[in-house]
């Protein structure tokens, strides 16, 4: 909801504690790689950056599901169109977690958003993660 130019959110708090931080490898410097529903599809090493803009090429516009059961939240997300290789098969930037008012930490390695009065959450795979770090180190390696 928009007040003015202030736009107030309702529904719960969004944080993160010593509690979430069951199922992370400890001592980690993992990206967060998750895996959610695009355009009914289940899309897998999906990265989350927060710096990312929509700045580039083509755009599509596809539904996105974060989250599972009573828990899951959909909305339409547009993703950029980038014909380059590349280790992740979606790049979730700022405009989409905006979208989704999603808060992301890779140190716990999640994603909490609201849905309804409650918090849904994405659990993030450090095994991706390092394998997709791995690919991408190949792959920019034999572009130099």
């Amino acid at each position: 909801m928009e007040i003015g130019n202030n736009i107030v959110h309702t529904g719960p708090t969004l944080s993160f504690g010593p509690k979430d931080l069951k199922g992370a490898f400890s001592n980690h410097n993992d990206a967060l790689v998750i895996r959610a529903m695009v355009a009914n599809y289940d899309v897998a090493r999906i990265f989350v950056d927060q710096e990312v803009m929509s700045t580039f090429y083509s755009r599509s516009s596809l539904a996105t599901n974060l989250g599972k059961n009573n828990s899951k939240k959909t909305s339409i997300v547009s993703f950029i169109i980038v014909d380059a290789p590349s280790a992740y098969n979606a790049i979730l930037g700022r405009p989409a977690m905006t979208t989704f008012m999603a808060v992301a930490s890779a140190l716990h390695q999640k994603i909490k958003f609201p849905v309804d009065n409650e918090v849904g959450e994405v659990q993030g795979d450090q095994v991706i993660a390092r394998k997709c770090y791995v690919e991408e180190v190949r792959i920019e390696q034999k572009v130099a």
